[in-house]
């Protein structure tokens, strides 16, 4: 085997298809002479392709291989493997939950498993948790759960508001606040996020501690932690001698606790959510982080393509950038040249486009997107517009 393929001193180099169809046409010229034919329409050629298309599988395989061994370059199940050292598991999907109130005639019964669903989408559906009745003054407070795992439950406030199984005695419902905790199964960058921050578990550096303690937490799905070491108020707000964690997901309590555990004595833990944790001697501490805000982004694509472009084409672009947006974690910028480098590779048949990237419907820029510190940039396939025929 040559030295420039297979493990080197730099990594595991793989043998593409063509690469493989070289090797052998050289071979091939080495054994019969230079004249031989192995053009991809003489015979020789078409054996040539053919091993070469098996033997290009064998070398993937063999750098799946490779790549196993590598928590930064294994995927899926072999991923789940490398991570395993440090007792890191994957999380799973987990169900949405939010608080319903349910306006009718006193008395009314609502028994468990009870449906309701979003006025937007039909498909979301959510289940009451446990038995209850209306009370007195007309109205009862219940708790509900999505009916399937995934984000797609953590539906926005005063959505819930149709009855799926209607019941004599119920006039109205809605969900006062947003659902929550619902996650889908951790991809492979967050699952390495996670393992990275889990090195620092019982590090002294308390950004790492309390980054890897709250990320360990199955309901959040991102976190980000900024300290102030300094003796005045920073730019974000901060105390003197504090720590602010900014977190996506996960039960107060749960989350204040982490935070208490990492951190070290005579630091305070800022935010705007306040949570008391109780010492082993009773004494009371005031925990505090933030949750970050949601930052719509859209995009606008001015597409020219040719008779390659598959017919799920607009369906692959748009799955390519949403799906970047999912990797990305609280404060990552939105970055026009990796979108671009997304598209290109999301389907054949692309001559040429234009990206334009905002915060607002029908974006005109291609400006990078800032996201501070405090922000988590989303999308969904709505907010991707693709226009053909430039």
């Amino acid at each position: 085997m040559s030295d420039e393929f297979g493990v080197t001193e730099k990594g595991f180099k793989k043998k593409t298809y063509q690469d493989i169809v070289e090797s052998l046409e050289e071979k091939a010229k080495s054994y019969f002479g230079e004249d031989v034919n192995v053009s991809s329409s003489s015979v020789n050629g078409w054996f040539i392709r053919l091993f070469a298309f098996s033997l290009s599988l064998i070398w993937s395989v063999a750098e799946k291989v490779y790549n196993s061994a590598y928590v930064i370059l294994a995927e899926d199940q072999s991923l789940d493997y490398a991570v395993s050292n440090l007792n890191v598991k994957r999380k799973g999907k987990r169900k949405s939950e939010v608080s319903l109130t349910v306006i009718g005639t006193p008395g009314t019964e609502i028994d468990k498993g009870w449906t309701v669903e979003t006025e937007t989408d039909s498909s979301i559906k959510f289940e009451t948790k446990y038995n209850t009745t209306i009370q007195s003054n007309g109205e009862t407070e219940v708790q509900l759960i999505a009916k399937e795992a995934g984000e797609k439950g953590n539906v926005p406030a005063n959505t819930i508001t149709v009855i799926t199984q209607p019941i004599s005695g119920i006039d109205s419902i809605t969900n006062p606040v947003a659902a929550d905790f619902g996650r889908d199964r951790e991809t492979n960058h967050e699952l390495r996020n996670r393992y990275f921050n889990q090195l620092g578990q019982n590090s002294s550096d308390v950004i790492a501690a309390i980054t890897a303690a709250v990320s360990n937490i199955n309901e959040v799905r991102q976190v980000k932690v900024f300290e102030n070491d300094t003796e005045q108020t920073n730019s974000l707000g901060m105390p003197m001698k504090s720590v602010f964690a900014v977190v996506l997901g996960g039960y107060e309590e749960d989350i204040a606790q982490a935070i208490y555990t990492a951190k070290a004595g005579g630091i305070r833990a800022y935010g705007d959510i306040i949570t008391d944790v109780y010492d082993e001697g009773g004494t009371v501490h005031k925990i505090g982080f933030s949750r970050p805000t949601d930052v719509d982004t859209y995009y606008t694509i001015d597409l020219t393509t040719n008779d390659d472009y598959p017919v799920d084409g607009d369906d692959l672009i748009t799955e390519a950038i949403v799906y970047y947006l999912d990797e990305l974690i609280i404060a990552d910028d939105i970055i026009h040249s990796k979108i671009t480098q997304k598209i290109h590779g999301a389907c054949s048949g692309i001559v040429d486009f234009e990206l334009y990237i905002g915060t607002a419907a029908s974006p005109t820029t291609k400006d990078n997107i800032e996201i501070s510190g405090l922000e988590v940039a989303i999308t969904d396939p709505t907010k991707v517009v693709i226009n053909h025929g430039f």
